[in-house]
């Protein structure tokens, strides 16, 4: 984690997408073997994206929005 934030310049991109209620998501624009976890604001929910595609598993179905904890420095885009 540290080598992203010191070493580059690049803002780490949490790229996410909704399928079937289902929240898939990964880090991109970032150093390989970047594994930050972030907390999501509208749960006290942490998820551990990598650079590979994860799925949140959850109980319930997804909404259409992901909100990211304002104290994260990161960008988030819905692909």
């Amino acid at each position: 984690m540290f080598d992203q934030y010191l070493r580059t310049t690049q803002i780490p991109v949490l790229e996410y997408k909704i399928q079937s209620g289902k929240l898939l998501y990964h880090w991109a624009n970032c150093i390989d073997g970047f594994n930050m976890p972030v907390k999501l604001s509208n749960s006290d929910q942490w998820i551990t994206p990598g650079t590979d595609w994860k799925e949140l598993k959850s109980g319930g179905a997804m909404k259409d929005d992901l909100k990211i904890d304002n104290n994260f420095y990161i960008n988030v885009k819905k692909v």
